[in-house]
């Protein structure tokens, strides 16, 4: 799933491959994105959601799990663990181990 903006600024998550087409809408603020019967506006424009599109395949093709969490707006699991000790770190509940390398 791609991470895209919709114009109410709330994030609508679409499966790439489902995706037929997209276009500017010259009437109105945004990129249509043709999604089956159902059809999405995004504030991406049509290059971005063509460049969402090509990583996501291409990441996709090479099993690249970093990009494909960044293209859906997700945090890897290993940032989000990375987080959680940095939290603790600066919060004085842990000291930092500097044995690991």
């Amino acid at each position: 799933m791609i991470r895209f903006t919709g114009t109410s600024g709330i994030a609508i998550y679409i499966n790439p491959d489902k995706i037929i087409g997209f276009a500017e809408d010259v009437n109105r603020y945004g990129t249509f994105i043709n999604y089956g019967r159902d059809q999405y506006i995004v504030t991406e424009s049509p290059e971005e959601v063509a460049r969402k599109v090509l990583e996501w395949r291409m990441a996709w093709q090479v099993k690249s799990s970093e990009t494909l969490y960044q293209l859906s707006g997700l945090k890897t699991p290993w940032q989000e663990e990375a987080e959680k000790i940095a939290d603790k770190i600066l919060a004085g509940l842990e000291e930092p181990n500097h044995d690991e390398g």
